[in-house]
């Protein structure tokens, strides 16, 4: 396992950095190596462009008729890359601008959301601070974390990083002797970062896990940091939005034993839903709906076969 603050990246944001394409006729399937580094509005200005594109699609505009008289709002190439998500600052006017052209006045709904993703594109992400604290291949990871709807994980060796309490962190970093204590304590204070951003998010999306029993039982950092780890494990499992399924060793095997993997949905159905699995050196990402399926399958067995982990007794 890397350092990372956790796991993720789909494979249509291969663009970002050096990939292997792998899997032979799976369909957006790639392995994220060491990629260059990644800012964070990527996503955001990704998710503008589309938007911005069908709102004209809808309109029957043509891009040569917004940059011709009487409109003459822009150019072709600039609207291109700003619906190709590469214009690098979005100017929020332009955007509104277009909203009303589009149909869609100043007070809309939409015009302000696409608006306000308009000035996100110009903030920094909240991980950029942290130097390698962060690795550069997980960045838009968590920029894809901060608009799923629904985040599904099975971990077979330790408590998933949105889930840890702080001894826990530091006892599993302090198990690498890679590891600086500069970068220890940075890889913490971001995956601390990471869990309130978590947790602030309104409407708060939904986690499930799915965790073997023998990743419960290893007594991480001692037994008070052990105890501690699970009694912050049940208080999250109380919250409405997370639910953790514990897998009995007593109940044998199971599908997809022993291979963690997470499952990411968004809102919006442009966005494809994501499989995610980290190795050693960089992580995979499945965009296909066929392997999402698949994993989805598996998941939903695991949860069938499991028990709820207020029902389980360690």
């Amino acid at each position: 396992m890397s350092h990372s603050v956790c796991r993720g990246v789909p494979s249509c944001l291969s663009q970002y950095g050096r990939v292997r394409v792998s899997g032979l006729g799976h369909k957006g399937s790639v392995w994220v190596g060491h990629p260059v580094s990644m800012s964070g509005p990527n996503l955001t200005r990704r998710q503008l462009g589309r938007r911005l594109r069908t709102l004209r699609e809808q309109s029957g505009i043509s891009p040569g008729a917004i940059a011709s008289e009487p409109i003459e709002l822009m150019s072709t190439s600039k609207l291109y890359r700003l619906e190709n998500g590469q214009q690098p600052k979005p100017h929020y006017p332009d955007v509104k601008e277009l909203c009303e052209l589009y149909g869609h006045g100043p007070a809309s709904e939409i015009t302000k959301e696409l608006v306000r993703m308009a000035k996100a594109c110009l903030q920094a992400g909240w991980w950029e601070p942290f130097g390698s604290g962060v690795p550069a291949w997980f960045q838009l990871y968590l920029e894809l974390e901060q608009i799923t709807h629904t985040i599904r994980v099975y971990e077979v060796a330790y408590v998933t990083g949105l889930l840890q309490t702080e001894a826990t962190m530091r006892a599993l970093l302090a198990a690498n002797p890679a590891l600086d204590p500069d970068t220890v304590e940075q890889t913490v204070e971001a995956r601390l970062r990471r869990q309130r951003h978590f947790t602030a998010r309104n409407p708060a999306p939904r986690l499930e896990l799915a965790i073997d029993e023998g990743a419960l039982r290893r007594v991480v950092g001692g037994p008070d940091a052990h105890a501690e780890q699970l009694a912050h494990l049940r208080e999250a499992n109380a919250r409405p939005n997370i639910s953790v399924h514990v897998l009995p060793a007593a109940s044998g095997a199971y599908a997809g034993q022993g291979q963690p993997f997470t499952l990411m949905e968004f809102p919006d159905p442009l966005d494809p839903s994501v499989v995610y699995s980290e190795a050693a050196t960089g992580a995979h990402y499945d965009e296909s709906a066929g392997a999402f399926g698949r994993r989805l399958a598996t998941f939903g067995s695991m949860i069938g076969q499991a028990v709820p982990l207020e029902e389980f007794q360690l």
